[in-house]
């Protein structure tokens, strides 16, 4: 099917209408290379996952050990030694995901900057842009969902016959509701971005993001509360359980994780410590040692990274100034800060889920890798002509997962709060 992008927002390119000359330049390696770099440094926490595990096919297969050789033990005199034993070895088995992102080029823009290279250079620039940066913000929201592609649900109420949807749980979470503001409800919205709604089985296109915690979409559906909002263009073509699995997926102490149960595994589990019993409660020094603490007792080496929300770093900030002992904000490569806790960072990220902290061991964190991010080449020729128009499109892709060897060294706190 074709692609037609939204009125008034066509990109204009070419130099003398050469489209060798895009080809080529989207061909450079540094063109390329730049692309990556952009892609897998957009967060500190991204920049941090170093580990690319490279898989020859969709599915890939590695050992996983849980715990060491039981062959020991203590005798008496001249009695016979323990068994020989092994350690606990079992094959975790996973599959890739393939992400995309287009690059869209019409004929009669190509001939507008014919013989101006100024308008052309700029123009490749703000394009090659945009299609880095929706492949780059796609992908970092992903790195926190759960696999499901889960960007949302219904809220309370529905929608019938409306174009105003309201909306809550992002990555389609638990929250606790009465601290979960109208920002972080619509956070993972995005103009022009087409959902699907499992449950109504509605498919739509958003128009407006707005503050109050709904979503304005282009035509009047009808949805119940508690839908499943992913995104999706018609049937078929959903991220419905499509997207890479994010450490929301990793991180998770019942259920089943690359092919193995994680029940009788202390080691495939992760620790996850919910604050206030279900009512929530507020960040606290205590509570993060705790988290530390666990993750080095039932891990095989604690967590060095802390990941949270502006609104829970504020909470931390605060706590710190309360009681006098706040710090100039650390300064970490690639320009980015953070606050300090035990000797380690703690950042913030912009997707992360609402009213939770992060204790990540970022050496246990990797990529599993089958095509890192390139363009799609067909026949050699990067851009490849639409069907029956006037029209040409460039596509970025990558074939990945994310994945965690270690569970047990990362640890979860959630229902934080910022009213007690």
């Amino acid at each position: 099917m074709s692609y037609t992008p939204p009125a008034g927002r066509q990109v204009i390119y070419d130099r003398g209408g050469v489209l060798s000359t895009i080809n080529a330049l989207l061909k450079d390696e540094y063109v390329l290379n730049d692309i990556q770099n952009v892609v897998n440094n957009a967060t500190y926490m991204l920049s941090q996952i170093t580990s690319k595990k490279t898989t020859h096919g969709r599915q890939f297969i590695f050992p996983i050990q849980f715990g060491t050789s039981q062959g020991v033990g203590a005798r008496g005199e001249n009695i016979i030694l323990p068994d020989p034993g092994f350690g606990e070895y079992a094959q975790a088995v996973g599959q890739v995901k393939y992400l995309y992102s287009t690059m869209f080029i019409t004929g009669q823009s190509i001939a507008a900057t014919r013989g101006n290279r100024s308008a052309f250079a700029d123009a490749l620039k703000t394009a090659l842009r945009d299609a880095r940066d929706g492949l780059m913000q796609d992908l970092q929201r992903q790195v926190w969902g759960d696999g499901t592609g889960a960007i949302g649900k219904v809220g309370t109420g529905g929608a019938t016959a409306s174009t105003t949807i309201p909306v809550t749980d992002p990555y389609g979470l638990s929250y606790i509701q009465a601290d979960l503001d109208n920002r972080e409800k619509v956070k993972l919205f995005r103009r022009n971005m087409n959902i699907f709604i499992s449950g109504s089985n509605v498919y739509a296109r958003v128009t407006a993001v707005n503050a109050n915690g709904t979503i304005t979409v282009a035509s009047a559906v009808t949805v119940a509360a508690g839908d499943i909002i992913y995104r999706g263009d018609a049937t078929g073509r959903t991220s419905v359980n499509n997207e890479i699995t994010g450490i929301s997926g990793l991180l998770q102490a019942t259920g089943t994780y690359l092919g193995l149960a994680r029940a009788g595994f202390p080691e495939w589990q992760a620790n996850l410590m919910q604050m206030g019993s279900g009512s929530g409660a507020a960040v606290t020094e205590n509570a993060m040692r705790i988290a530390l603490d666990t993750a080095e007792q039932n891990g095989t080496n604690g967590p060095d990274l802390i990941v949270t929300s502006y609104k829970i770093r504020r909470k931390y900030e605060s706590l710190l100034q309360a009681q006098r002992r706040f710090t100039s904000p650390m300064q970490l490569t690639g320009g980015f800060t953070a606050l300090e806790f035990d000797g380690m960072p703690l950042v913030v990220d912009k997707d992360v889920p609402p009213q939770r902290m992060y204790f990540l061991r970022m050496a246990d964190i990797h990529w599993m890798i089958m095509e890192d991010i390139q363009w799609m080449d067909d026949d050699g020729n990067i851009l490849t002509r639409e069907l029956n128009k006037d029209a040409y499109k460039a596509v970025l892709y990558t074939y990945r997962d994310l994945i965690t060897t270690r569970p047990a060294n990362q640890s979860v706190l959630f229902d934080l709060i910022d009213e007690v």
